[in-house]
């Protein structure tokens, strides 16, 4: 098929659809990457894992930050950074770049900074990290050298367009990427505190249907439940009730991709047995309806 038509194609089919508006322009996985980059990035955005070995990073004019082992970077337009292992060394790089008008409304609701230095997240899960960007990978297809160009513009780049096989998949797995990022706990200094709340979030993650009484919860702990909402977000990265809204919807889509139950079951079992409040909400989190999200997903199969 003609490069230019199948630009085309997929580029019509992703706006007329709710996963639209995105394009991955280069990814892939070098278990042994040794070059040093430094990068002022332009018209695209990039999600950089380093799983294994020694990371140097530097962001804008700040000196040198080593750090070993898990590590992810997402940087944009306007981003100046460097990275890449101590001379003689190599690490496990993983990277996806990716570009488009959706991108505004992962800015807008903070799934991509928006500070003026790019920041560097500890993965706290790694193999599950980097099991998501593997997947990633597969539903984009062989791996694309983007370091092979260097871009002019947008339209050159787009010219570079890699073809997404399976685009809709890839975009819920890149924001489902991005999500993580905002979930990595920071750890508490040691106090009676540390271990409850670490217990009563994994209690959520995975039962996250059943009804939570914070007020409750600090009283088990022996604190205010102001101060409980306080330490709450330093532990889990969010507020109490953003978080178990967070985990029904995450639970909503894992039910909704891995069976046929109906729309009100499926909210029910996350705790929302209100249908209609459940699809505001779902909607909310993923910008499209349940039904459509199934629907969609569902039929993203990989052209052969």
């Amino acid at each position: 098929m003609d490069t230019t038509f199948l630009f085309l194609y997929i580029a019509s089919m992703g706006y007329e659809n709710y996963f639209g508006g995105l394009r991955f322009l280069a990814w892939g996985h070098i278990p042994d990457y040794a070059p040093w980059v430094e990068t002022y990035q332009q018209h695209y955005w990039a999600l950089q894992f380093n799983y294994k070995g020694v990371l140097r990073f530097g962001s804008g004019d700040a000196r040198l930050q080593e750090v070993e082992g898990p590590h992810a970077v997402v940087a944009g337009p306007g981003y100046h950074f460097r990275y890449g292992a101590p001379p003689g060394q190599t690490r496990d790089h993983r990277f996806v770049c990716f570009a488009g008008p959706r991108i505004k409304g992962y800015a807008k609701s903070g799934l991509v900074p928006a500070g003026p230095r790019v920041p560097l997240y500890p993965i706290q899960r790694p193999q599950k990290f980097a099991a998501d960007m593997d997947r990633l990978f597969d539903l984009l297809g062989p791996d694309l050298n983007y370091f092979s160009f260097t871009p002019r513009n947008e339209q050159d780049m787009f010219r570079h367009h890699a073809p997404a096989y399976n685009l809709a998949a890839a975009v819920h797995t890149l924001e489902g990427l991005l999500l993580q990022l905002h979930q990595q706990p920071i750890e508490l200094a040691a106090g009676p505190l540390t271990e409850p709340l670490k217990r009563f979030i994994r209690r959520i993650r995975l039962d996250p249907g059943r009804p939570y009484d914070f007020n409750q919860e600090a009283r088990i702990m022996g604190v205010s439940l102001a101060h409980f909402r306080r330490i709450f977000p330093k532990c889990a990265g969010m507020a109490p009730e953003r978080f178990v809204r967070h985990c029904r919807m995450e639970q909503a889509a894992n039910l909704l991709l891995g069976g046929n139950a109906p729309i009100a079951d499926v909210a029910g079992r996350v705790g929302i047995p209100d249908v209609y409040h459940f699809t505001k909400l779902f909607k909310g989190h993923f910008h499209i309806p349940p039904a459509r999200f199934r629907r969609e997903l569902a039929a993203t199969q990989p052209l052969t």
